[in-house]
């Protein structure tokens, strides 16, 4: 005579894990759509502001770049109250672009050119800060470091040459900068210090003619 049948009951019914994830996992979707559907709008619209931010910000580039371009073109005319202008709205209107770095260091020669030694070593020392520039960090330093010997201030003088020969990669660059800090050293009555640097460049097999004429005229003034 045959069992009947054992009735199963629910809880006896094996459950697949998987399937009870997917069961919460689209009952929890249901429940919180508004929810996720304000957070995939939100991210969206982040990801379309990002994108318009970096268009934008290359088309500044862009819009900078040419601007300092015409304003080379003024200085290389010797348009030079035109040149001063373009230079300042670059500084104003791109601040914080590459181009706008570049402009303070042209400004601050441009200042520097016509006497204003102060507006040009603010301008110098806004360029340096920025370090965006290496091609132009020498030309600055160098002309920095003849506005504080202008200026009477020679431990600043020595100071800016001293972090530009920690940083100088070029030995054209940095034998300039020692010839630089030699003569700094000679006026400021430490010619012993002078002559060590001088010694050193005297020794040097190759060096540039300019640069070889300059250290004999600084070995004249340690003699004399």
């Amino acid at each position: 005579m045959l069992k009947p049948k054992k009735k199963i009951t629910k809880k006896e019914i094996q459950r697949d894990p998987l399937l009870d994830t997917i069961d919460q996992l689209q009952t929890n979707l249901e429940d919180n759509k508004s929810l996720y559907s304000k957070i995939l709008f939100g991210a969206i619209g982040l990801i379309i502001l990002v994108i318009i931010m970096i268009g934008k910000r290359s088309q500044n580039n862009v819009e900078a770049e040419t601007a300092l371009g015409q304003a080379l073109v003024s200085i290389d005319k010797s348009d030079l109250v035109t040149a001063d202008f373009q230079l300042e709205n670059i500084i104003n209107d791109y601040n914080s672009s590459a181009s706008s770095d570049k402009a303070m260091f042209y400004l601050g020669k441009r200042k520097y050119d016509n006497g204003d030694f102060e507006s040009a070593k603010n301008y110098l020392e806004d360029f340096l800060d920025s370090k965006s520039d290496n091609l132009l960090t020498y030309p600055a330093v160098k002309i920095l470091g003849e506005i504080y010997f202008k200026m009477d201030d020679m431990d600043n003088a020595l100071n800016i040459i001293n972090k530009g020969l920690k940083n100088c990669d070029d030995s054209y660059n940095c034998r300039s900068l020692r010839l630089q800090k030699a003569n700094l050293l000679i006026y400021n009555d430490k010619q012993d210090d002078a002559e060590l640097i001088l010694e050193e460049l005297k020794d040097l097999e190759k060096i540039d003619a300019g640069q070889k004429q300059q250290l004999e005229e600084l070995l004249g003034k340690l003699v004399g």
